[in-house]
């Protein structure tokens, strides 16, 4: 009568079947780690290009940049007709009122016509701040993680702006520039 039980050449094979099984699981679940690790520095590029685009889209439709005036600074300081006021037009580029058929109520430098938009770093936060003509404020962040941001005039008078983020061991920078129609 034989006794019941597993021969030592089928333990072997089962032995290494569970080995190459959790090979498998482990290399699957190292694969998942680096891509949600990378995924996550990618969302953060993503959003400060995104930033940078917003950024200069606003530029452009600016009536007068205040800061930077020269060198680069991490403070940008521009003042733009307030969207939230009904008939003014949303962008620089839509057409203006026409100054006949609405004699005085359309005046782009009027400082009530007006809102002061600042972008600067708070630690590592990109802020976006709203001063409107009544005097509040509205602070939004856009961006965190960020090491640096910078805008400069160029000498055509256009803006450069700069904006690093950090992503696991390195810095990767995103530059764009604003291309400043012809001021009013």
């Amino acid at each position: 009568m034989r006794k019941r039980g597993f021969t030592l050449v089928e333990s072997m094979i089962t032995l290494l079947l569970v080995c190459l099984l959790m090979g498998v699981i482990g290399s699957l679940v190292k694969g998942y780690s680096d891509f949600s690790r990378f995924s996550g520095t990618r969302d953060r590029s993503i959003a400060a290009r995104a930033a940078l685009n917003r950024i200069a889209q606003e530029l452009r439709d600016a009536l007068t940049v205040a800061s930077p005036t020269g060198s680069a600074t991490s403070t940008l300081r521009f003042d733009k007709v307030d969207p939230a006021i009904s008939g003014t037009p949303a962008r620089s580029t839509d057409r203006l009122p026409d100054p006949l058929v609405l004699p005085g109520t359309y005046d782009p430098l009027a400082p009530n016509w007006l809102v002061t938009i600042t972008y600067r770093l708070n630690g590592t936060t990109l802020e976006r701040n709203v001063l409107d003509s009544g005097g509040a404020a509205d602070t939004q962040p856009l961006v965190e993680n960020v090491n640096g941001f910078s805008a400069a005039k160029l000498a055509n008078g256009n803006i450069e702006l700069r904006l690093s983020v950090l992503e696991d061991t390195r810095v990767e920078e995103c530059v764009t520039h604003a291309f400043m129609p012809l001021q009013w």
